[in-house]
């Protein structure tokens, strides 16, 4: 059964008003001001993190990240979604992102998954509006389609997908060794030790 994306979650921009972030607003640590760079290959990453003092993230009204929110990217590199649970417990999103915070109906995680199924990714990026920089609007994300399973098979569809990357991370670890166990055997050949 599908459903608009508008319906089955609260769909958050970032606040856009002269309160925003800007120059010396920008910190070495602080309360973590998200940009488009943190998200990489769905997941959070924060080599290049920013962040604003307390009283600059108490003016914004809006674009406030909660444990369990997803965040999206709807300017540049469309379509980048990230769930938000690490070890900040806020932050602020910059204005090429859109907070997404699912209702009881869908699970996060599942939610995450769909938004990055290629298919998925395929619509959203042919959906851009924008003629320089692609760009995706409010309105087209409130009316996305989600095909949404019963809870249980979310949670069983979540389950398989930990267990596909737990295998995954296991053949990856195996083969970083194998790789290293070669380089060794190489070196001691080389310097006639074998």
């Amino acid at each position: 059964l599908a459903s608009r994306l508008i319906d089955i979650a609260e769909l958050i921009n970032g606040d856009r008003s002269s309160n925003y972030p800007s120059g010396n607003d920008i910190k070495d640590e602080g309360i973590l001001f998200l940009n488009t760079t943190n998200i990489r290959a769905g997941e959070l990453d924060f080599t290049k993190a920013q962040f604003i003092n307390e009283a600059k993230f108490r003016s914004l009204s809006r674009g406030k990240l909660q444990r369990g929110d997803l965040v999206i990217t709807l300017r540049g590199t469309l379509g980048q979604c990230a769930l938000f649970d690490c070890q900040y417990e806020t932050g602020f999103i910059n204005a090429q992102m859109m907070i997404i915070r699912a209702k009881a109906t869908v699970l996060p995680r599942f939610l995450r998954e769909y938004i990055s199924f290629p298919s998925v990714q395929a619509k959203l990026k042919g959906a851009n509006s924008g003629s320089a920089v692609p760009q995706l609007t409010a309105t087209q994300m409130k009316e996305m389609q989600i095909l949404l399973p019963a809870l249980d098979d979310q949670r069983r569809f979540v389950d398989a997908i930990d267990s596909a990357r737990s295998v995954q991370n296991e053949i990856v670890a195996h083969a970083n060794r194998l790789d290293g166990l070669f380089a060794s055997l190489q070196h001691r050949a080389f310097q006639g030790e074998l």
